[in-house]
């Protein structure tokens, strides 16, 4: 049987940056600006993404350690760069 589910009505892409503004930023939970979801939502999404699976790290430390490694470069600009040296 398949299991039924309500729709989601928030934007996951609201929550993760309502999280980083809050990572950065510093300010209390209740204190996120309107432009952002509800902080009850925000604060739900973030205790689940910051649990730890079983290697140890939460899928919130995969997504900022990818988002924050830097502009990627294609294979063959890295290839470019080598002949020009």
């Amino acid at each position: 049987m398949r299991k039924r589910t309500k729709p989601r009505t928030v934007d996951l892409y609201e929550v993760f940056n309502a999280v980083l503004y809050l990572l950065k930023s510093g300010c209390q939970w209740r204190m996120l600006p309107e432009g952002f979801p509800n902080w009850v939502t925000v604060y739900a999404y973030f205790a689940k993404w910051n649990a730890p699976n079983m290697d140890g790290m939460s899928v919130l430390e995969r997504a900022l350690k990818i988002s924050w490694r830097g502009p990627h470069q294609a294979e063959a600009q890295r290839h470019d760069q080598l002949l020009d040296r």
